[in-house]
């Protein structure tokens, strides 16, 4: 297990797990394959998404939560099981993340009931 500080090379945004799995599949749909790493939080039951740092390009409300500078992210070995966190999707070694600019878009219209 590690703790990393999110801000500089990263930010995080946190997710119900419901509401991330639609978020991945509607991502995909919209051409971006789902890239990025995807932590799952089952003790939280959300998932949180790695993606490039930036301020969130919607007002996220109750929906998500924006994890950046002065955040510190718990995460586990990808080569170890960990109780309650899990990788869904592993880092893949090279930094590969989301960028905003792919997530932002589809998560207004789940986030909104549209």
């Amino acid at each position: 297990m590690a703790l990393l500080p999110a801000g500089r090379l990263w930010d995080a945004l946190a997710v119900p797990e419901m509401l991330g799995h639609s978020l991945l599949n509607a991502v995909a749909r919209n051409g971006q394959p789902a890239t990025g790493p995807v932590l799952r939080n089952s003790r939280r039951q959300e998932l949180v998404l790695l993606m490039t740092p930036g301020k969130p390009a919607m007002n996220l409300e109750r929906a998500a939560r924006h994890l950046t500078t002065g955040t510190w992210l718990a995460v586990p070995d990808p080569s170890r099981k960990v109780t309650g966190l899990s990788w869904l999707v592993p880092p893949d070694g090279h930094g590969t993340l989301f960028s905003p600019r792919d997530v932002y878009p589809v998560l207004t219209p789940l986030v909104s009931g549209n």
